[in-house]
């Protein structure tokens, strides 16, 4: 469901290094996204940049003083919102081998930092 959504939006597939998506839906929560894009914006280098796609429906909820907003891609059809695969708030998606292997919603009242959560 999530590769053909790639797909279809973005004309990409899951590729087979690993790869987290970084997903922000329309609904998401400001204040908890915000909080979790702060951390988010701490975890990517440069060097762990291409590790990383960030996708969202909402662009006004991503703070553009974060090294991290450049990166984004913009779901103008919103499709990413109707995808039935527990997206909430900012959620994680690890990807490898062409798969998807976790897909991980993050709250901010969450005891887990990201890092724990992304390894490479």
């Amino acid at each position: 469901m999530f590769s053909n959504y790639l797909l279809k939006e973005f004309k990409t597939r899951i590729p087979d290094s690993l790869h987290y998506y970084i997903l922000l839906p329309k609904i998401a929560c400001k204040g908890c996204s915000v909080s979790t894009l702060n951390e988010m914006d701490k975890l990517v280098r440069p060097e762990t940049q291409r590790y990383f796609t960030f996708i969202s429906t909402n662009e006004h909820v991503i703070p553009e003083d974060l090294k991290i907003a450049r990166f984004f891609q913009f779901d103008a059809h919103g499709r990413l919102d109707d995808l039935d695969i527990g997206i909430a708030n900012v959620t994680i998606i690890k990807t490898q081998a062409s798969r998807v292997i976790f897909i991980k919603p993050v709250y901010a009242d969450e005891k887990r930092s990201l890092s724990e959560i992304i390894t490479f």
